[in-house]
């Protein structure tokens, strides 16, 4: 039996979907798992400021690593005729969603030690007669950043990924010449229709997904050494 955080799931808990999986990890999962169910957590937004959330589910175990969950329940259904994917909530309320099959095959990255940070105007923008924005500000130029919608970074700590997965969002793929000793990294350039990806060779065996065979590792692109 999972050692939960906290060891009785609260009244509070409104969640139909999150009840069903306190319970299930605590009967399911073994005595070398931990699982936090409403962990708190605290970062910065854009300008810096303090900006806080929580996690429905962290589960950690000393072997495997740490996950993240986000759990969504209600009735998910997909419309060929139109090509959207929609939740409908338990107020019977129904919302647009992203294709959770094409978010699953995006990315995953097998990870045991240091940390990972993305960054990019992939879910924070604004559009603006009909042109999408980045949050993140070119220094150069004082003009929202353009040089590629998603950057992921994995360093040795989160504050050194976070600091250079914000840098590529602003540098593009000539940044990666610049990463230091013990960084790598993945851009992905284009648009959600037609994505390219590019990494460093020290990212790419630590790719866990479905599309990692159209990646392209940075120095071979090139045709020679990384100049790292």
């Amino acid at each position: 039996m999972a050692r939960m955080y906290p060891n009785q799931l609260s009244p509070d808990t409104e969640s139909d979907a999150e009840r069903r999986l306190y319970q299930a990890f605590q009967d399911e999962l073994d005595d070398s798992y931990t699982v936090f169910h409403s962990a708190a957590w605290l970062s910065q937004d854009a300008e810096g400021r303090p900006r806080d959330g929580e996690a429905d589910f962290v589960i950690v175990h000393p072997q495997r690593g740490i996950l993240v969950m986000e759990a969504k329940g209600g009735r998910i259904r997909y419309s060929p005729r139109t090509g959207r994917w929609t939740s409908t909530d338990r107020h019977g309320q129904t919302h647009n969603i992203k294709d959770p099959f094409a978010q699953g095959n995006l990315g995953a990255i097998r990870l045991r030690e240091g940390a990972a940070c993305t960054s990019g105007n992939y879910a924070r923008f604004v559009v603006i007669d009909g042109k999408r924005y980045s949050h993140i500000l070119d220094p150069r130029s004082g003009r929202p950043a353009e040089a590629v919608p998603s950057a992921v970074v994995v360093a040795p700590t989160a504050m050194g990924a976070d600091i250079w997965a914000t840098a590529l969002s602003v540098l593009g793929q000539d940044g990666l010449d610049r990463l230091p000793q013990g960084v790598e990294a993945l851009v992905i350039l284009g648009s959600e229709e037609d994505r390219q990806f590019i990494c460093t060779p020290g990212l790419r065996p630590l790719l866990l997904v479905a599309e990692s065979s159209q990646v392209e590792v940075w120095g071979e692109r090139r045709g020679q050494g990384a100049a790292r």
